[in-house]
């Protein structure tokens, strides 16, 4: 290298940098070492703090099994679940008789931050709205009755308390 003199140490071959162009794209380097660790860091506790999320997938999981249960003995007939696209995700999709039913599911395991069928927001409406239009156009199926059902079940440590709300929202987008 020109203009750099080279020291041995540690079994490294080391180089003193005498430019003044060579130490700012060393500097610069390093930074940029340094902000790469520092992403990498985050990503890593973050990865490790969405571990106690476990818990609340497994609630939503089961939450789900025992929706499809009761749905179908309710008469419903499963055509898919967590349907996804770009815009989001519908956890069943069903028809009852001839409609085709659009389902949210919400379990909860206390009523600490209120009861499962509240949780369905209006932002939530329209995210589920949208996703299900998405669906009846890529299926071809925008001429059939549909609607938007929740199902709300709270998770009892004797048995859940599940309750189907039939309609519970109209279109919202």
């Amino acid at each position: 290298m020109q203009g750099a003199q080279s020291l041995r140490g540690e079994g490294y071959l080391w180089y003193v940098v005498t430019t003044k162009d060579e130490a700012q794209r060393r500097r610069r380097t390093f930074c940029e070492a340094v902000k790469w660790t520092a992403y990498m860091l985050r990503r890593w506790l973050r990865r490790i703090e969405s571990r106690g999320s476990d818990e609340r997938r497994h609630t939503g999981e089961s939450g789900e099994a025992i929706a499809v249960k009761f749905l179908k003995k309710d008469g419903y007939k499963i055509i898919e679940q967590n349907y996804r696209c770009r815009l989001g995700e519908i956890d069943i999709i069903a028809r009852d008789g001839r409609v085709l039913a659009f389902i949210e599911v919400k379990a909860r395991r206390t009523d600490e931050f209120g009861g499962p069928k509240w949780a369905v927001t209006p932002q939530k409406q329209r995210k589920i709205s949208m996703v299900a239009l998405e669906y009846l156009k890529k299926t071809g199926q925008m001429d059939i009755g549909a609607r938007f059902d929740v199902v709300a079940i709270r998770l009892l440590p004797d048995h859940p308390d599940v309750e189907i709300i039939k309609n519970a929202f109209e279109l919202a987008y």
